[in-house]
């Protein structure tokens, strides 16, 4: 579980106050203005237009506030959960790995793939057992199939194994150099950022950021080990 403070969960914490304003029928200077009055502390408009584009994060003391303001849970903010009322305890399962005497307990009810050497791209999936099949986005695929490497839970944070299927993080000057395509991970502990930017990335011809080459995201340079973390290695060159 990633910290709630770190630079990485920007994205999502700024989403979920954009959303919890909006659907209070607030403005940014409203917001600014009721958290002024509640901290004692002068907030601006700006502030919290920077906390919404992901540009700053703002303290566990103002996250906490803005819960209590709101009625919702710390969690939720954070986006370790998709319920407003809910906690982080569901989340601790996320690593959890399951057998396949253990797939018929999750008849019906999602669970993610995890692919050997991303023979398909990771994702969530649905438990048919009648079939002895998941359901993919694109499709089944077999219980048995020799190419899911493992089968979790929820979204895990399977960032550790990296290095045994040949890809390796690249830095700053390799991103802007190189030509090859780019396996990119989201930080943020949302599993609905994850889900919709995690993929196959390569430069964009404005040369200023990366582009989701399947549905056209564009991430800039600057987002590198703060937003995401981009990967190269044998399996990305050979897409290149």
């Amino acid at each position: 579980m990633r910290k709630i403070d770190e630079a990485s969960s920007s994205i999502v914490i700024g989403n979920r106050i954009g959303l919890i304003r909006s659907r209070n029928n607030m403005s940014q200077e409203d917001l600014a203005n009721a958290l002024s009055e509640l901290s004692g502390s002068q907030k601006s408009s700006m502030l919290v237009s920077h906390w919404e584009n992901g540009r700053r994060v703002p303290d566990n003391d103002t996250i906490t506030l803005l819960a209590n303001y709101f009625n919702v849970s710390e969690e939720y903010i954070r986006g370790y959960t998709d319920d407003p009322n809910s906690t982080e305890t569901e989340k601790r399962e996320a690593n959890i790995r399951l057998k396949p005497e253990d797939y018929g307990a999750f008849d019906g009810k999602v669970v993610y793939l995890s692919f050997e050497n991303y023979t398909l791209e990771d994702q969530p999936a649905i438990v048919n057992y009648d079939k002895h099949a998941f359901i993919i986005k694109n499709g089944k695929i077999a219980f048995d199939n020799s190419d899911i490497r493992a089968v979790y839970i929820s979204e895990p944070d399977y960032m550790n194994y990296k290095s045994s299927t040949g890809m390796r993080p690249i830095d700053m000057a390799t991103l802007r150099h190189t030509k090859h395509i780019l396996w990119v991970e989201m930080c943020s502990p949302d599993s609905i950022v994850r889900t919709k930017y995690n993929g196959w990335y390569r430069k964009n011809e404005r040369d200023d950021g990366i582009i989701n080459i399947d549905e056209g995201y564009v991430l800039p340079y600057e987002g590198l080990n703060i937003s995401y973390h981009a990967y190269i290695g044998k399996n990305t060159m050979r897409r290149s």
